[in-house]
Parts: structure tokens; C-alpha cells; sequence
């Protein structure tokens, strides 16, 4: 019994965190498929605690003490002081672009991403194949059948043109194959080229990026063996 009134706390937790709305007791019973006096039960607790908040005579959405739980494990466990400073280097001597996130249920969740040097944007998320990153963790955690066999479903469910379908998923095989081969993914546009290593810390792959890097730079072999450097210090700072 106690196994799953966590199981249906965790799920009410989700959904709410995940809605684009504040939702009934009666949404989210239907939602998650739980009895509605379970689910209020629930949100009562959720409430008094500070991890759901009443936004109105029926409806609740996620309380601040959800901000502060989510804020204390990244900046403790995987966005120390040191990654910051290390990655904001980075961006300064080598002039590159940097992120860093990993995989949840199938989607690429990043802890930050730089849009502009200097300037981090957090808690962005997309479909596993727009991701070189996805890419590396899916094949250094997974095996290289396995990435493929999930980066082709995550291909088919976006709805591609036949034709499109067909240019993802070839060129998802190519990657896949190079970053066998090599340790790394690279993956370029007309906007530059992306640099993706696996990085793992406590048992999870997470994926560590450089990208909008100039295209045929001369400076593409420099940059490769940095990045590569930068992620072993990295890999040990996640380690302490």
C-alpha cells in the first residue's frame, strides 16, 4: 500500500510539473488514472508540504518547495560552482557554445544550455533525435542497437515526410557509427558544428555538447582535443 501512494504521489507530481495549466483533483485523477479521494488525499499533503500550492476554489499547481528540490539537486549534484566556472571558461578561451543534460523517459532534458556566450538558459526539452547529445548517452549507455533502435522510433513518432523520415534516419546511422568509432559525435549545419561527449556521474550518462562551432575551421582539431580535456575535468569534478 505504502509502495504505491509514493508510485501515485511521484506520478501527481509529474503531472503537474509537466501541465501548461493548474489542474482539479478531478484532472489529475482522470490524468494519471487514480481514484479522485486517493488523489485528493494526496494533493493535501503535496499542499501542506509546499509541493503543490491552491491556485483557486478547485484547481492546485506546483508550490515553490518543487523549485527549491529541483534547484538544490542541480546545483549540488551535477551544476556545481566549479562545472559553472569551468564551462564559463571555457566559453571565454575557446570562444565555443556549451550544454549539458541527460535523458528522461525517452526526452532530452538540459540542465542549461548556452544561447548566447555568457547567457545560460535552463530546463529546455526536445525529442531525443534533434539531440547530438541524446545521441552520445543513448549509445554509451545503451549500445549503439539499441540508441538506433530508440532514435528511429523517436524519428517516426515526430511525423516527418516520408522522404525527411528517411534523411533522419540515415543520418542518425552515420552518427551513430562515428561515435562508435571515435568517442564523439559530430554533427554540423549551415549554423556550425556540434561536438557531443558522454560524461557519467553516479551511474548516469549525461551528455556534454560544443556547438555552434565554425564550419572547416582550421582550429577543428584544437577545439576537438580541449573540449575532450574539458570533459574529463569535468568528469572528475561530478565524481567527487
Amino acid at each position: 500500500m505504502k509502495i504505491r501512494t509514493v508510485e501515485h504521489t511521484l506520478r501527481i507530481i509529474e503531472a503537474m510539473a509537466e501541465a501548461d495549466r493548474d489542474m482539479s483533483v478531478a484532472e489529475l485523477s482522470r490524468r494519471i488514472a487514480v481514484k479522485r479521494l486517493t488523489v485528493w488525499r494526496i494533493v493535501q499533503d503535496l499542499c501542506e508540504a509546499g509541493y503543490l500550492q491552491r491556485t483557486g476554489y478547485r484547481t492546485v499547481g506546483p508550490g515553490f518547495g518543487l523549485v527549491y528540490l529541483g534547484r538544490l539537486v542541480t546545483s549540488q549534484k551535477y551544476f556545481t560552482p566549479q562545472i559553472r566556472n569551468e564551462l564559463i571558461q571555457a566559453e571565454k578561451t575557446l570562444g565555443v557554445k556549451c550544454a549539458l543534460g541527460s535523458i528522461v523517459r525517452n526526452r532530452m532534458v538540459y540542465l542549461f544550455r548556452t544561447a548566447d556566450i555568457g547567457a545560460i538558459e535552463t530546463g529546455e526539452h526536445w525529442p531525443i533525435h534533434g539531440s547530438n547529445i541524446a545521441l552520445c548517452i543513448l549509445v554509451d549507455s545503451r549500445g549503439s542497437g539499441k540508441a538506433l533502435d530508440i532514435l528511429r522510433e523517436s524519428v517516426r513518432e515526430a511525423g516527418y515526410p516520408a522522404e525527411e523520415e528517411a534523411r533522419w534516419i540515415s543520418d542518425l546511422e552515420k552518427r551513430v557509427s562515428m561515435f562508435v568509432e571515435l568517442g564523439y559525435a559530430l554533427y554540423s549545419d549551415k549554423r556550425g558544428s556540434n561536438i557531443s561527449f558522454p560524461l557519467r556521474s553516479r551511474g548516469i550518462t549525461l551528455g556534454l555538447a560544443f556547438y555552434d562551432l565554425p564550419l572547416s575551421s582550421p582550429r577543428m582539431g584544437y577545439l576537438i582535443t580541449q573540449c575532450s580535456t574539458l570533459r574529463n575535468r569535468l568528469a572528475d569534478a561530478l565524481a567527487k
